[in-house]
């Protein structure tokens, strides 16, 4: 104990003589636990935590988790994303699926006019990330409000019929610290205003881990998100789609993986055939498609390429990533402690 003491205050004046370098060596510890607890986070968001939703075994991805964007045109072959029409037509005819949803496969980030927020007693407006999504989003995913209400299927009816909004428990406690009087107030979107009607769980972030939505609206207010675009309207023929959707549903009981593929591309084949009805149908300016679909299963941590379709691909070369930028801040801040080491035994030596 006494050599603790004397290493302690040894160490001490040796710092208050060098300034300079016991700045360098805190700033340094300082970035390397600071980007050490980002990482951590991102990996836990990303790679460990999976969806915190009711019975995820029963949940399939129609579509791949891990494309985002939009095109215009027409896909063959294995289809990555779907047009509004191919998820309307999926919705009302399946055998296989009790629930099914759409939802925007980006997550733009827009200023959202926040009045009464918990940070200014006026009107604030800032960035939110929002998330457009069709009416059975949270029934699919089978998620309990906390607060409020989530969408009903009224809010698929009618073209820009819901200015309605639900907000994340983050978001809630942020810009309005958990005041349940938040529900029933209006926020603005663009020229928009949409009424507060829920919060979702502490825990929930959506149906893409690793995305952290701050408010979902109904598909039908796409306008508000996307002015002067028309992303919801059918197109004329299979050569003129918007095709811009994540699509995930959950099976009936008793129906196996096997079973919800061969059905879903049935009708995906139904779906694309009445196309065929028209007069200017062109055969050749299409090829054939399917649907490759998959379930979502509990993330195995042994094997970063055995994720489930969520966490597949971009995502293992991801988690090398992570691990290579882990070992080189370990590298990077442990320099000057082995420096200031080398400085602490020469100067014992000296002193000595």
């Amino acid at each position: 104990m006494d050599n603790l003491w004397q290493d302690l205050r040894y160490a001490m004046r040796m710092l208050a003589k060098s300034p300079g370098f016991t700045f360098i060596a805190v700033l340094t510890l300082a970035l390397g636990i600071g980007a050490n607890t980002a990482i951590f986070s991102v990996l836990d968001s990303v790679l460990l935590r999976s969806l915190p939703v009711s019975h995820p075994e029963q949940l399939v991805t129609l579509s791949d988790p891990d494309e985002h964007g939009s095109s215009f045109g027409s896909e063959g072959g294995d289809r990555s994303l779907l047009a509004y029409s191919e998820f309307e037509y999926f919705r009302d005819h399946n055998d296989v699926l009790s629930k099914i949803f759409a939802a925007d496969s980006i997550l733009p980030a827009l200023d959202v006019t926040i009045p009464n927020s918990s940070s200014s007693s006026g009107v604030q407006k800032e960035p939110a990330r929002v998330r457009l999504v069709s009416a059975d989003y949270f029934a699919t995913l089978g998620v309990t409000p906390a607060a409020g209400t989530f969408f009903t299927p009224e809010v698929d009816r009618a073209r820009g019929g819901s200015p309605i909004a639900v907000l994340s428990y983050a978001f809630w406690k942020q810009r309005f610290s958990l005041d349940p009087l938040a529900l029933g107030k209006t926020i603005q979107i663009r020229q928009t205003s949409f009424q507060i009607v829920g919060v979702t769980p502490p825990r929930f972030s959506g149906e893409t881990v690793g995305e952290f939505p701050d408010l979902w609206i109904p598909m039908m207010m796409q306008d508000s998100v996307y002015p002067g675009r028309d992303l919801l309207t059918p197109a004329i023929d299979l050569t003129n789609m918007h095709i811009w959707l994540q699509v995930m549903a959950r099976l009936k009981p008793g129906v196996t993986l096997e079973q919800a593929k061969a059905s879903i591309n049935v009708t995906y084949e139904n779906c694309r055939g009445v196309y065929q009805q028209f007069p200017f149908w062109n055969d050749s300016a299409t090829s054939e498609a399917f649907l490759d679909v998959q379930t979502f299963r509990p993330v195995d941590v042994s094997a970063c390429s055995d994720l489930f379709p969520f966490l597949s691909h971009s995502r293992a070369l991801f988690c090398t990533f992570l691990h290579a930028a882990k070992t080189q801040l370990v590298c990077f801040h442990a320099i000057p402690h082995s420096s200031l080491e080398t400085t602490r035994c020469g100067g014992r030596e000296r002193y000595a």
